[in-house]
C-alpha cells in the first residue's frame, strides 16, 4: 500500500485504534510516568547487578549468578522457609510415608539453594531489606523476598535452577529485574527469544522494513497508545502519529498490538510485520534440532530422535536430587541395574572439538552414571569411563532405546519414586509462563 490512498488508510486505522487501545494510555498515568532514565532495567541501588539471560533480565550477585526466590515465604515475611533441615521422610500427597535414600548426606535446602548473603556492616537499601537466618547470618531480600542462588549455575546467565520440566522443584523463581515499561506490558519466553507481550499474551509488533504491512486488513495489529502526559518510560518512547495518536516506540519503532493470544511455539508471524523481542534467543548448535511429536516441539538429535534429562525432586520442600552426589536410588529403581539403564538411556555423546552455544553446553559425565557402592550419582570415586555429552542447561542429555523412529517420546514422564523420571524436552513456546517481576 502506497501513495495518498494508503495514507488515509492508514489515518483512518490509527484514529480508530485510539478509541480502542487508548485506556492503556490513560492507565500509564496511574502506574507512574518516568520520564528520566535510558535502560529498559530501573536502576537497583542495591548489592545486586542486572544480568541479560535467555528468560530476560534478572538480578544477580556481582559476579552475575542468577538470583531466585521461593513463594513459600510469602508465607512468612521476614523469614526465609529454605533451611539447613534434613529430612529423612515425608508425607506424600497420597498420603503414605515416604523414606528418603541416604537421609545422613542428603543434602538440605538452604545447600541446594545458598542464600545471598550481605556483609555485617551491609545497610538496608530502597527496596532492598536484610532478614536474620536462622544461624543469626544476614540474608539480602528484594520486595520483601529473601534472595538464594542455585548450585545448578556455573557461570554467569545460567538460570539452570530453573527445572527443565512443569514441576520446577517447588515453584523456585528467577529474580526478575523490575523494568520501566508501559502498564500491562510483560515478557513471555518464545522460542525466538524474550517477547514483549500484553497481560493477555497478545504479541507486539512493527512494521517490517522488508515489506509494506497492510494496514486496514482483518489481522491488523493495532497502535498502542499513550496518554497525552506520557514522554518516555525506560526504552519506550512516544511518537506523534497521524490523527492525533500518541504512540508508543520501542527502541525508537513504533508498536502496535496483536489481535490475538499467543498460543504456539512460533504465534507471531504476519505479513509484513515483525514481532518485537526484548532479547533475541541464540541459536541452538547442529547437533541439536527441533521436532514437533504428541507433546508439542521438542529438542532432538541430529537423526530427530527426543532427547530427554533426568529430572528429581524430593522432600517436603520439593528440594532437587538430580545433581552430581545426589542418591542414585531415585535413577535406579527406573532400571534396576546400571547396565540395564546404560542400554535404555543413552548418552548424546557430543562430538571432538563440538562446542557448547546458548543454553546448550557440553560436560563430562560417567557412563553407566551410577555403580559406587554407596549409591551416589556423579562420584567422585566413580571409575566408570567418562563421556563428553551435550548437556542442557546444565543437565546431560539422553536418547531412549524404545524410541523406535524419529519424533517418538515414549520415555517421556518414566518415572520411579515420586518426583523422579525421564522428560523430553520441550523447546520453548506455549508452554511457558509471562516472567513476572
Amino acid at each position: 500500500m502506497s501513495g495518498n490512498r494508503g495514507f488515509r488508510r492508514y489515518s483512518a486505522f490509527r484514529r480508530t485504534a485510539f478509541s480502542i487501545v487508548g485506556v492503556l494510555g490513560v492507565l500509564a498515568l496511574l502506574a507512574g510516568c518516568s520520564s528520566a532514565g535510558h535502560d529498559a532495567v530501573a536502576v537497583t541501588d542495591g548489592p545486586a547487578r542486572v544480568h541479560a539471560t535467555a528468560f530476560g533480565p534478572v538480578l544477580a550477585t556481582p559476579d552475575g549468578r542468577t538470583l531466585y526466590w521461593w513463594p513459600r515465604d510469602e508465607a512468612t515475611p521476614g523469614q526465609s522457609q529454605c533451611t539447613n533441615i534434613r529430612h529423612a521422610s515425608y508425607k506424600h500427597v497420597t498420603g503414605r510415608t515416604v523414606y528418603l535414600p541416604h537421609p545422613e548426606t542428603r543434602k538440605t535446602c538452604e545447600e541446594k539453594w545458598p542464600p545471598f548473603l550481605a556483609a555485617e556492616d551491609a545497610k538496608p537499601q530502597g527496596k532492598w531489606s536484610i532478614i536474620e537466618r536462622h544461624d543469626k547470618s544476614r540474608q539480602w531480600a528484594f520486595n520483601g523476598r529473601p534472595l538464594h542462588l542455585s548450585v545448578k549455575d556455573s557461570k554467569a546467565g545460567d538460570v539452570n535452577g530453573l527445572n527443565v520440566t512443569g514441576r520446577n522443584y517447588g515453584g523456585w523463581k528467577p529474580a526478575m529485574a523490575p523494568l520501566q515499561m508501559p502498564p500491562g506490558i510483560e515478557l513471555l519466553r518464545l522460542r525466538e527469544g524474550v517477547a514483549l507481550v500484553t497481560h493477555d499474551r497478545r504479541a507486539l509488533y512493527t512494521p517490517s522494513a522488508n515489506s509494506s504491512p497492510c494496514m486496514d486488513c482483518s489481522d491488523s495489529p493495532e497502535p498502542l497508545a499513550a496518554s497525552a502526559l506520557v514522554n518516555r518510560v525506560g526504552e519506550w518512547t512516544v511518537v506523534e502519529a497521524a490523527g492525533d495518536l500518541r504512540q508508543y516506540a520501542f527502541r525508537g519503532k513504533p508498536v502496535f498490538v496483536g489481535k490475538l493470544p499467543v498460543t504456539d511455539p512460533d504465534p507471531v508471524s504476519i505479513k509484513g510485520w515483525d514481532a518485537i523481542f526484548f532479547t533475541q534467543a541464540m541459536p541452538e548448535p547442529d547437533a541439536i534440532r527441533t521436532r514437533f511429536s504428541l507433546i508439542g516441539d521438542i529438542y532432538t538429535s541430529r537423526e530427530g530422535m527426543a532427547l530427554y534429562v533426568f529430572s528429581c525432586q524430593e522432600g517436603p520442600e520439593s528440594v532437587p536430587c538430580d545433581d552430581p552426589g545426589d542418591a542414585a536410588a531415585h535413577w535406579s529403581i527406573l532400571c534396576g541395574a546400571a547396565d540395564v539403564c546404560a542400554q535404555r538411556w543413552h548418552p548424546y555423546v557430543a562430538e571432538p572439538g563440538a562446542e557448547g552455544l546458548g543454553e546448550w553446553s557440553i560436560m563430562s559425565i560417567p557412563h553407566p552414571v551410577y555403580t559406587d557402592p554407596l549409591g551416589y550419582t556423579y562420584a567422585d570415586d566413580n571409575d566408570n569411563p567418562v563421556v563428553s555429552v551435550w548437556a542442557y542447561r546444565g543437565r546431560p542429555v539422553y536418547t531412549f532405546e524404545d524410541d523406535s523412529e524419529p519424533g517418538i517420546v515414549l520415555g517421556h514422564e518414566i518415572s520411579g519414586l515420586p518426583g523422579s523420571g525421564f522428560f523430553a524436552i520441550q523447546a520453548p513456546g506455549n508452554h511457558e509462563k509471562t516472567l513476572s517481576q
